[in-house]
């Protein structure tokens, strides 16, 4: 192929990719260790870097997948899904679901939605308020709190834990 048919050759395809959104930067959301996304319908994010710091609003459906220390403030939207590693900050509002799965000794709190399930690991604190429904499922010793919430259940996983319902506070430990 002779470099003018090359460069015609290329200069399509770079055209073609340019006119199609190419490189999909749109989808693209993390800049190392922070992460955005607002506006969209879907958005799904996964950042593995330790301490990542997520903030998802005005969407449809957040999905987001982090590791330890990860820090996630979902705001504003029909849904949101997360999963991460130990020692998470995840805080949900204004949503009509959200779910969370989370390792130990994370901070979870639900706030002004319709819906919130959280299955969370030992040391984990977790606060539901202003909500209809709040279902958290511990494996290990875990505090949970609810204000203003229909209905609020507790389920202790692990040997020897049990619910213990303390002044409006539920918490799983080995005894009450």
């Amino acid at each position: 192929m002779g470099n003018g048919n090359l460069f015609s050759t290329l200069l399509l395809v770079f055209s073609s990719l340019a006119a199609s959104g190419g490189c999909h930067r749109d989808r693209d959301y993390c800049r190392g260790d922070r992460c955005e996304c607002h506006g969209r319908s879907d958005c799904d994010i996964s950042c593995q870097l330790p301490g990542c710091a997520v903030d998802c609003s005005s969407a449809d459906f957040c999905g987001v997948a982090c590791g330890d220390g990860c820090e996630l403030d979902c705001n504003d939207l029909q849904s949101c899904e997360s999963t991460c590693g130990d020692d998470c900050a995840l805080t949900c509002s204004s949503a009509t679901t959200c779910d969370f799965v989370c390792g130990d000794n994370c901070d979870l709190r639900c706030h002004d939605v319709s819906r919130c399930e959280a299955s969370v690991g030992a040391g984990s604190q977790v606060e539901c308020a202003r909500l209809s429904s709040c279902d958290v499922e511990c494996a290990g010793a875990c505090s949970v709190s609810c204000n203003g919430v229909a209905s609020c259940d507790v389920s202790c996983k692990g040997l020897g834990f049990v619910r213990c319902d303390e002044g409006g506070q539920l918490r799983c430990a080995t005894q009450c």
